[in-house]
């Protein structure tokens, strides 16, 4: 799997791996299918600020693991005026301990 954490909203996605030997920009073409937003508004960075080429295979970054995924940002979000919110996942004591 290839993992892209989506800074925005505190999710994790996941993709097929498949996607780590194509472009970035292809990467890009999939969030936006994926999570709409359009490619132009996607900043896509590793572990330590540095920016994805569009041009660049995904593959060629050492990122994109679930210790390590491609950061994901969406301009849109940034250049709002109202803040995102939050995926947040409720769930009980019991449930959490269940997956322990």
């Amino acid at each position: 799997m290839l993992y892209v954490f989506h800074v925005d909203t505190g999710t994790m996605m996941t993709c097929d791996m498949n996607l780590a030997l194509e472009s970035v920009t292809h990467l890009k073409e999939h969030i936006q299918r994926t999570c709409n937003i359009p490619c132009d508004k996607q900043v896509l960075l590793v572990s330590g600020g540095e920016s994805l080429d569009p041009d660049s295979r995904v593959c060629s970054y050492s990122a994109g693991t679930d210790t390590n995924p491609i950061f994901l940002f969406s301009k849109s979000v940034i250049e709002s005026t109202t803040p995102p919110s939050a995926n947040v996942e409720l769930v009980s004591d019991a449930a959490i301990a269940k997956k322990l």
